[in-house]
């Protein structure tokens, strides 16, 4: 079929208008409407296995998509998994050791009486409770916690299709013998921890803060 230049040039600003192709889908790259328009004037044919491979093409880019992101939440999801084992056991044995690549450099740690960051400012004030600094020697003895619970950590996406983690919660009881009083009390409290947990890191997730609430103290309502 012959078409004058300005019949074809109608027809391509036509398509391009209403975003459609002539067999509707989205309009052609520049490189085939160059061919449209050659010197001739005729509107050459397009073969079903251009527009199939095409087709194929798209769905195919589509699908690697759909799998790179339920690979990400996959991964993500097994990581926190493995963060929940490891707080579990950290909890078991009161910090010793803790491990360090699962928090970040900057993690914050507050409570009712102690506020720090940084990661060895954690540990140090994990050690001294247990009694494994000189200062711990001192003032305690026989620290322990027990562990009663280890929950959320659900993955969302956000508007921008990023992955996010919700808050970690710990439930526990611990215990500690003031040594450095004649009567030597043992103190039982309890209470939760809140950790505020991000994909990234040597891990793969990461703890960038803990708040922790204490049942006699500062717990929330309605917290379970």
């Amino acid at each position: 079929m012959k078409l004058s230049t300005a019949a074809s040039k109608f027809i391509l600003i036509t398509a391009a208008s209403l975003n459609i192709g002539a067999y509707g889908f989205a309009p052609p790259p520049a490189s085939w409407a160059s061919k449209v328009l050659n010197n001739s004037g005729s509107v050459p044919s397009i073969r079903p296995s251009t527009i199939a491979s095409s087709m194929t093409s798209v769905v195919g880019e589509s699908f690697d998509t759909a799998t790179n992101s339920s690979d990400e939440f996959q991964k993500l999801s097994t990581d926190i998994s493995k963060l929940k084992r490891v707080l579990t056991q950290e909890y078991i044995s009161f910090f010793n050791p803790m491990v360090s690549s699962w928090y970040a450099a900057d993690v914050s740690f507050d409570d009712p009486m102690t506020s720090l960051s940084g990661v060895d400012s954690y540990r140090k004030n994990v050690d001294m409770l247990a009694g494994r600094t000189l200062m711990g020697k001192i003032l305690f003895e026989g620290a322990g916690i027990n562990l009663h619970s280890v929950t959320g950590g659900e993955i969302t996406e956000d508007e921008s299709g990023n992955l996010k983690i919700s808050e970690l919660v710990t439930r526990w009881t611990l215990r500690v013998t003031a040594k450095v009083l004649p009567w030597k009390p043992t103190a039982v409290f309890s209470g939760i921890s809140v950790y505020n947990v991000k994909p990234g890191g040597k891990e793969g997730v990461e703890i960038t803060g803990q708040t922790d609430y204490w049942d006699s103290i500062n717990i929330k309502p309605n917290t379970p």
